[in-house]
C-alpha cells in the first residue's frame, strides 16, 4: 500500500508538474519571440515620431520669428519720414523681443535699402544700397517668405536670413538676420528618452543646433556620417533595426531617425544609444526568465500540494475565488492546513483587501479627475473672456477714432476713404463677433436659460430689423402673425431666427421671404422660407460648416462670411434641437427649427411697451470718462468733444475725483470702463462719484468682458451697459437716451437674460 501510494504521488507530481512546466515554457518562449519580432517596428515608429515632433517644434520656433517680423509692418503713415521713424521704432521693439534677431533691414519696392537696425552694428537710414539683384528680392512675391541658406559668421556662429514680402507691394521687404545658435535652446529642451540626443543640420550637412554648443561653433560638418549624407542628398533615412545601427558624431552605435523641417531644407536627427534602445528587450528577457523560473518552482510545489491535498482545500479556494470574481470582496477564505495551501488562501485574502483599497483609491482618482476637468473648463472660459477683452479694446478705439474722423470736415475723396474704412472696420467687427460666438459655443461657455416665452415679440423685432433691407433689395418680407408660446432660451432662439432671415434676405435675388410658425403636436415649427436660388443636395450638409459658401469663391464680403449657419447649428445643438433644411435648386429653400411648446401660457395679453422720451442733445454736457487704456481714453475724449461735450478724463476713480475737484460743475454723465487697474472696476467708480456729488448721475459702463456676470451686475445696479467695440452712432444714441432719463442695457451675444443670485452676491 505504501509503494502504491508513493507511486501515485510520484505520478501526480510528474504529470501536474510536467504539464504546468510545459505550458510555462511554451508561453514564455512564444511571448519572447513575438515581442522580439515586433520590437524593431516599434522602435522605428517611436524614433520617427520623436524626429517629427522635434522638427515640428523647430518649425514653430522659426514661424514665430516670421510672425514677429510680419507684425513689425506698421500702418502706412501720412509721410515718408514718419513711416521710416515708425518702422525704426517697430524694429527696435523686435530686437528687444527676439534676442536671436541681430539685424533687420527694410528694402523698398525698388530694391533700395531704406532702413538698417542692428544690435551689433551702427544703424543706417536711407543708405540707398541697391539690393534688387539679391536672391530674395528676385524670387519673393507678395505674401511670401524667403529663407536664406545657413552661413557661419567668422566660421563660428550660424546665421540665417528671413525675408518677408507683405501683401502690399508698397510696403517693401523686411529682411532679418537670425542667429541660429538660439535654436540650440529648442533642441536642448527636446528629451529623447534618458541619454538620447537631437540635433539639426542644414541642407549641406553642417551642424547648426546641438545640445553641445561647442560642436556648432566649430562649424562641424556631418557629411562624413553615412546616415546624415543620405538624408542631405534627398534619400529617405529611417531608424535602423537591431544589427544595423549607425555611428554617431561621438562614434557610438546609435539608433537614428530623421525628419525634415518643412520649408527650411533642414533635417532633424534623433539618436538613441543602442544600449538604451534595446533596453526594453533586455528587460523583457530578464523578467521573462525570472517569471519562468518562479513559475516552474510554483508548478513543482503546487503539484506536490495537489497530490497530497486535492479535495477540501481546493474546494475552499475555488469557492473563495468565485466570490471574489463576483465582486464580494468582503469574503474571507478560511483554510487551516498549515502548509502552502493555507498560505495561498492568505494571499487571496490579502489580494481581496488590496482590491478593496484599490477600488476606494479609484473612486478618489475619478473624483480628482472630475475636479481637474471642471478646472480645465473654467480655465478655458477665463481664457476666452480674456482674449475677447484684449481684442475688443483696439477695435473699440478704432471705431471711436473713425467716428471722430467722420465728423471732421473732409474733402469728398477723403470722406469716401473714411466711409470705406468704417465699412472695413464693421466687417472686421462682424467677423470677430461670429468667430468669438463659435469659440464660446465650442468651449461650452454659453449656458442656455430655459423659460416659457411668446414668439410674437421675437417676430416683431425681426420684421422691424429686416424689412428695410428687404425693400432695398426689391423683396417682400412677410412675417406671419404668431400666437405660439415655446419653452427655450429666448435670446438664443432669436439669434437663430435672425441668422436664418439674414441669410434669406442676403441670397434671395427676387420674390419674397416668409417667416412664420405653426403647431405640430407637442412641438412648434418655426419656418423661414425664401424664393432664392436654392441649394443643391450635395451642398445641403456642407453649408452648415464654417466659411463654406456655394457661390463665393472670390470671398466677396458683401455675400457674407459663411459663419451664420455654422452658428445656427451650434446654437440648435445647445438647445437640444436641430435645424432642418429642404431646398430645390431654382425654387428656394425652407429652414425649419423645432421647439417644444410652453407648459404654461399666460391668459393676459401682452402689454405694449411704454414710449421713450426723445433723446437729449449733448451740447454743453459735462462727461467724465474713466478708462485705463490711454488709446481708448483719447479716442473717446476726441469723439465727445466733437459732439459738443466738455470732457474730463481719468485712468482711475481717485484720479477722476481729483480732476473734478478742479471743476465747479457737477458731471452730467459718467462713462466708465468695467475692468480697471489694481482690481478696480467701473461700478465702484460710478458709486464713488455719485457719493462724492450726492447725486444719481446717469452712468454708462463700457466693457470688453463678454461673460454674463458683467451684464447681470449692471442690471442689478441700474447702469447702462455697452460691449466693446461700440460704433460711434450707438454710443451717441445711448448717451442721449441716458440724458433723457432712460436707462438701457445692451447685452453681449449669448449672455443670460436673467440675473443670477450668485452674480448678485458677488456684486
Amino acid at each position: 500500500m505504501a509503494r502504491m501510494r508513493g507511486g501515485l504521488f510520484g505520478k501526480y507530481v510528474v504529470l501536474i508538474g510536467g504539464m504546468v512546466s510545459l505550458v510555462l515554457l511554451a508561453g514564455s518562449g512564444l511571448g519572447f519571440w513575438f515581442f522580439s519580432q515586433h520590437n524593431d517596428a516599434q522602435l522605428v515608429a517611436l524614433q520617427r515620431e520623436k524626429a517629427i515632433a522635434a522638427a515640428t517644434r523647430i518649425e514653430l520656433y522659426v514661424r514665430d520669428i516670421e510672425n514677429q517680423l510680419r507684425w513689425t509692418t506698421p500702418p502706412r503713415a501720412a509721410g515718408d519720414a514718419q513711416d521710416l521713424q515708425q518702422r525704426h521704432l517697430e524694429y527696435l521693439k523686435l530686437l528687444k523681443r527676439l534676442p536671436e534677431v541681430t539685424d533687420v533691414t527694410w528694402i523698398d519696392a525698388q530694391g533700395r535699402e531704406r532702413l538698417y537696425v542692428s544690435r551689433l552694428n551702427m544703424n543706417r537710414f536711407d543708405a540707398g544700397t541697391d539690393m534688387s539683384s539679391s536672391p530674395f528680392f528676385l524670387g519673393l512675391k507678395p505674401g511670401q517668405v524667403w529663407y536664406g541658406p545657413v552661413v557661419f559668421r567668422n566660421d563660428t556662429e550660424p546665421y540665417m536670413a528671413i525675408a518677408r514680402f507683405p501683401g502690399d507691394e508698397r510696403d517693401g521687404i523686411a529682411l532679418a538676420e537670425v542667429n541660429l545658435k538660439f535654436v540650440g535652446g529648442v533642441v536642448t529642451q527636446i528629451k529623447v528618452a534618458r541619454t538620447g540626443e537631437a540635433f539639426v543640420t542644414d541642407r549641406e550637412g553642417h551642424l547648426i543646433a546641438h545640445p553641445d554648443i561647442d560642436l556648432v561653433l566649430q562649424k562641424s560638418s556631418l557629411r562624413g556620417l553615412p546616415h546624415v549624407a543620405a538624408v542631405s542628398s534627398g534619400r529617405v533615412m529611417r531608424a535602423q533595426p537591431e544589427g544595423h545601427f549607425v555611428r554617431s558624431i561621438r562614434d557610438q552605435p546609435v539608433l537614428s531617425a530623421s525628419a525634415p523641417v518643412p520649408g527650411l531644407g533642414w533635417n532633424v536627427f534623433v539618436e538613441l544609444p543602442r544600449q538604451e534602445a534595446l533596453g526594453p528587450l533586455y528587460a523583457l528577457a530578464w523578467r521573462g526568465a525570472i517569471v519562468l523560473l518562479a513559475g516552474l518552482a510554483v508548478a513543482a510545489v503546487a503539484s506536490m500540494m495537489l497530490a497530497r491535498r486535492m479535495v477540501q482545500p481546493i474546494r475552499a479556494l475555488e469557492a473563495g475565488a468565485q466570490d471574489i470574481g463576483a465582486g464580494r470582496l468582503d469574503r474571507h477564505i478560511d483554510v487551516r492546513t498549515g502548509d502552502e495551501i493555507q498560505a495561498l488562501a492568505d494571499q487571496f485574502n490579502t489580494m481581496t483587501a488590496q482590491l478593496r483599497e484599490s477600488y476606494a483609491t479609484l473612486e478618489q482618482k475619478v473624483a480628482e479627475r472630475t475636479r481637474v476637468a471642471e478646472a480645465a473648463s473654467l480655465a478655458k472660459s477665463r481664457f476666452l473672456a480674456a482674449a475677447s477683452h484684449d481684442l475688443r479694446q483696439p477695435m473699440h478705439a478704432l471705431n471711436l477714432y473713425l467716428g471722430a474722423l467722420h465728423a471732421q470736415r473732409l474733402e469728398p475723396g477723403a470722406r469716401r476713404l473714411v466711409l470705406d474704412l468704417r465699412l472695413c472696420a464693421q466687417t472686421l467687427d462682424d467677423l470677430f463677433e461670429r468667430l468669438l460666438d463659435i469659440s464660446k459655443l465650442d468651449a461650452n461657455a454659453v449656458e442656455p436659460h430655459m423659460e416659457d416665452f411668446e414668439m410674437a415679440p421675437v417676430f416683431e423685432r425681426i420684421a422691424l430689423e429686416f424689412e428695410p433691407q428687404a425693400r432695398a433689395r426689391g423683396l417682400r418680407l412677410r412675417v406671419a402673425h404668431c400666437r405660439c408660446w415655446v419653452r427655450s432660451d429666448p435670446a438664443l432662439v432669436e439669434r437663430i431666427v435672425r441668422n436664418l432671415v439674414s441669410n434669406a434676405v442676403r441670397y434671395t435675388q427676387r420674390g419674397r421671404v416668409l417667416v412664420g410658425c405653426r403647431r405640430n403636436g407637442e412641438d412648434v415649427r418655426i419656418e423661414v422660407l425664401d424664393t432664392g436660388p436654392g441649394i443643391a443636395p450635395e451642398h445641403q450638409t456642407l453649408v452648415f460648416e464654417e466659411f463654406y459658401q456655394i457661390a463665393n469663391s472670390e470671398r466677396d464680403r458683401a455675400k457674407g462670411l459663411g459663419l451664420g449657419l455654422s452658428i445656427v447649428q451650434r446654437l440648435a445643438r445647445l438647445l437640444n434641437t436641430e435645424v432642418a433644411l429642404k431646398s430645390t435648386p431654382g425654387r428656394g429653400s425652407v429652414f425649419t427649427l423645432r421647439l417644444p411648446r410652453a407648459t404654461t401660457v399666460p391668459a393676459a395679453p401682452r402689454a405694449a411697451p411704454p414710449g421713450s422720451p426723445a433723446p437729449a442733445p449733448l451740447n454743453g454736457t459735462l462727461a467724465v470718462v474713466v478708462d485705463d487704456d490711454s488709446v481708448v481714453l483719447s479716442a473717446t475724449a476726441q469723439l465727445l468733444a466733437q459732439w459738443g461735450c466738455e470732457v474730463v478724463t481719468a485712468g482711475s476713480g481717485a484720479e477722476a475725483v481729483l480732476r473734478l475737484s478742479e471743476s465747479s460743475r457737477v458731471p452730467d454723465v459718467l462713462l466708465c470702463d468695467y475692468r480697471l487697474r489694481d482690481g478696480e472696476n467701473g461700478l465702484d467708480v460710478v458709486e464713488a462719484l455719485r457719493d462724492e456729488f450726492n447725486r444719481d448721475v446717469p452712468a454708462l459702463i463700457v466693457t470688453g468682458d463678454v461673460m454674463p456676470e458683467s451684464a447681470e451686475v449692471a442690471h442689478l445696479h441700474g447702469f447702462a451697459l455697452l460691449h466693446k467695440p461700440v460704433p460711434d452712432s450707438v454710443l451717441r444714441d445711448t448717451l442721449s437716451t441716458l440724458m433723457s432719463g432712460v436707462h438701457s442695457t445692451v447685452e453681449a451675444p449669448g449672455a443670460a437674460s436673467s440675473p443670477s443670485r450668485r452674480a448678485a452676491r458677488a456684486a
